[in-house]
């Protein structure tokens, strides 16, 4: 007898979870198509320009030490004179 008032008790509990869910202020809107044009040989590039004043400053470093200092690019050095990878 106690566990079917439990029970009866737990049901309206569930219930009453039920019914709060159904949401009285939404709105339903239309579908919204957005669209633009991009070349493709731009899509999925980043392009980054190191300004000739850099350049100029720069003139008795290495490629790899100009792009790792004004650009972000991570460059890994080997050390002076080694091959240096991106």
């Amino acid at each position: 007898m106690k566990f079917k008032h439990i029970n009866i008790v737990l049901l309206l509990m569930f219930a009453a979870q039920v019914f709060s869910q159904i949401d009285k202020d939404t709105l339903k809107i239309n579908e919204v198509i957005i669209s633009a044009k991009r070349p493709l040989e731009d899509a999925g590039t980043n392009k980054t320009k190191v300004d000739t004043l850099v350049l100029q400053e720069a003139v008795n470093l290495s490629l790899s030490d100009v792009l790792s200092e004004h650009t972000p690019v991570f460059v890994k050095n080997n050390g002076r004179g080694a091959m240096s990878t991106v």
